[in-house]
């Protein structure tokens, strides 16, 4: 089972290379222990345009996420936790 966030929490990653290593959800930091999925989305450009890399993470007592990178500069964010 997995739960959708009805509004993706920001996240401070740290992600040399582009790489998630390490993510701080408030005052907690989680070691990226295995990525499971990496996808990117690139749409509706005629409209508000959406671009965004996803990654599938495991973090240990944190469970596996999902999390995203705006890729316009907004930063990163938490999508979807999984049980």
């Amino acid at each position: 089972m997995s739960r959708l966030l009805a509004e993706p929490a920001p996240l401070d990653v740290a992600a040399p290379g582009g790489v998630p290593r390490l993510v701080r959800m408030g005052r907690r930091e989680h070691a990226v222990r295995r990525i499971f999925a990496r996808w990117r989305v690139d749409a509706d450009w005629w409209r508000t345009r959406v671009d965004r890399e996803y990654w599938k993470v495991d973090l240990g007592e944190a469970s596996v996420c999902e999390i995203y990178q705006d890729r316009l500069g907004q930063g990163w964010w938490l999508s979807r936790v999984y049980d």
